[in-house]
């Protein structure tokens, strides 16, 4: 807990956003990498390896983005940091632990931005938000210039939670799947070659086996063209609750843009 509490501070102290519930559930997310670090080894083992096998698409190395970078521990950052001559991690927050890691490894390259990138916020602009207003929940990327790599990492379905949390049922259930499909779209326009990685369902199951429990997390849009697909505990029995485990499955896809 002093730990945790410590790491909140010193991230309030440094964040732009300065939002405690974000900078609190990072901190969670965070704690609980910590304790299962063991049973998320082979989710992360996995994205680092979409990651490295978009990277072997590329023929330019000069700008990558990390969309939901968060706690570095499934992209190959240091592999990254390595190759491209400027890397922009996004998310809501950058836990001082994150930023103290860069630090001390020596990647200058690096640059932070603090941002809502589900398009939710585009959401207000519309005149009508039973229509589907976001054209580009990325456009803000257009600052970078040219970008040659572009990772959405294990953020998808949680900007669909956001806003489950922010709507309304009825208006959530017009607006999760615009959101999921937007940034899908945008992605595979924004770089030269993108990398999606996210979860779609999740499964509650007792020790017998039994599922007590699914939900599909893309909220009934279809992704086309996943490569790969695996199952990532994200909750071991006892996390949560005794006797209970919450098992994800994952998939990634990798899309290069055509000249």
């Amino acid at each position: 807990m002093i730990t945790e509490a410590a790491n909140f501070l010193a991230t309030l102290a440094v964040s732009g956003r300065r939002s405690p519930s974000e900078i609190n559930a990072s901190v969670r997310l965070w704690a609980r990498a910590r304790r299962c670090a063991s049973d998320w080894a082979e989710h992360e083992a996995h994205s680092k390896s979409t990651v490295r096998e978009a990277m072997s698409r590329l023929t330019r190395f000069k700008t990558a983005v990390i969309l939901g970078s968060g706690l570095l521990r499934d992209v190959p950052i240091e592999e990254i940091a390595a190759r491209f001559e400027t890397v922009v991690l996004v998310d809501l927050q950058h836990l001082a632990t994150v930023r103290l890691w860069v630090l001390f490894k020596h990647l200058g390259n690096i640059r932070y931005v603090e941002r809502d990138i589900s398009g939710l916020d585009l959401l207000a602009q519309g005149p009508d938000e039973a229509q589907d207003p976001l054209v580009d929940p990325l456009d803000f990327l257009g600052a970078f210039g040219e970008i040659d790599l572009l990772v959405s990492a294990n953020v998808l379905s949680q900007m669909a939670l956001g806003a489950l949390r922010s709507l309304d049922i009825v208006k959530a259930n017009e607006v999760v799947p615009a959101l999921i499909r937007a940034h899908v779209a945008a992605l595979s326009e924004r770089a030269s070659v993108s990398c999606l990685i996210t979860d779609v369902s999740y499964e509650i199951i007792d020790k017998a086996g039994k599922i007590l429990e699914s939900c599909d997390l893309m909220h009934g849009v279809e992704l086309s063209g996943t490569e790969d697909g695996w199952s990532w505990t994200v909750a071991p029995f006892g996390e949560i609750v005794p006797g209970h485990k919450a098992v994800h499955k994952v998939v990634s896809a990798i899309m290069v843009r055509q000249p």
